[in-house]
């Protein structure tokens, strides 16, 4: 929550209208399924066809009807906030793997490159404004704790 917090403050800084109220909550709820599930990793959630539809099931099965749009906004990578929302988990989870990396783990790299990649994925093909596009990936790289990587 605290990058999504971090890129909206940017953005709005910098003359861009974001739903601050819509980006902490689709951060609040977008992996609330693991409150029923544990944390299930990106390789698996990957091949689950139906993953969706179950995260769906689960926010229903916690009461949480009204947020459901919001799950499926998210999802979608449809706005500027779904976006804001998914780039920050990713880069969270590169930066879990960075510190994980610093105590030695070298089995996380693999995980921080992907992250990346894919935040870089998303910029390019669900942002059409080349601007924002850049205040994102400025402030993305700024947060890494080691953007410093060797490809």
């Amino acid at each position: 929550m605290i990058i999504s917090y971090l890129i909206s403050r940017e953005l709005t800084e910098r003359g861009v209208s974001v739903d601050l109220g819509k980006i902490m909550i689709m951060s609040l709820f977008h992996d609330a399924e693991e409150a029923l599930t544990g944390d299930i990793i990106r390789r698996v959630k990957d091949r689950i066809s139906e993953i969706n539809d179950l995260k769906i099931e689960m926010l229903r099965e916690l009461d949480f009807e009204k947020e459901i749009d919001l799950l499926r906004e998210y999802m979608s990578l449809s706005t500027l906030e779904s976006i804001v929302v998914k780039i920050s988990d990713l880069a969270a989870t590169a930066n879990q793997g960075c510190r994980y990396l610093k105590t030695g783990y070298s089995g996380v790299r693999r995980i921080i490159l992907s992250s990346i990649d894919s935040i870089e994925k998303i910029l390019i093909e669900k942002m059409a404004s080349e601007e924002i596009r850049e205040i994102i990936n400025k402030l993305v790289k700024n947060i890494l704790l080691c953007s410093d990587l060797n490809r």
